[in-house]
């Protein structure tokens, strides 16, 4: 199928596809990383959308509801669903999404996946765990 003026291609509809989630968000920063199939939902007009803060990194096919920041130095692992905010340099996963560590050393180019995992601190308990009295 021929592209014509009327047929945008493929690039063109991704570029379209980035302004509307730029232009949703309140904050977009230079360095952050976003995973393919990652769902940010922030359409909405009532609500305030999405906030993701520099050095921040969401995995492949999470999902991100409206009214949540993603704090600087973040992480969001894989498959997870953000329904609540993720506080500075803390990873969080499952549905919805729960602290499981502290992040030391924020994922970013020039840091090494083996520098990163060194610099993740377990959080006891975090996984909805409750302790007995």
């Amino acid at each position: 199928m021929a592209r014509g003026k009327n047929r945008p291609g493929r690039l063109d509809r991704l570029r379209r596809c980035h302004r509307n989630l730029i232009s949703a968000s309140r904050h977009y920063p230079r360095r952050f990383a976003i995973g393919i199939r990652v769902t940010i939902v922030a359409h909405n007009r009532e609500q305030s959308g999405v906030v993701i803060e520099e050095d921040a990194s969401v995995g492949t096919g999470a999902i991100i509801l409206p009214n949540v920041t993603i704090g600087r130095g973040a992480a969001v692992t894989a498959g997870s669903v953000v329904t609540r905010s993720v506080p500075p340099k803390t990873m969080v996963q499952g549905n919805p999404a729960r602290p499981i560590a502290t992040v030391e050393i924020p994922l970013g180019l020039n840091v090494s996946v083996k520098e990163f995992a060194k610099g993740l601190r377990p959080i006891r308990g975090g996984r909805g765990r409750t302790q007995e009295t």
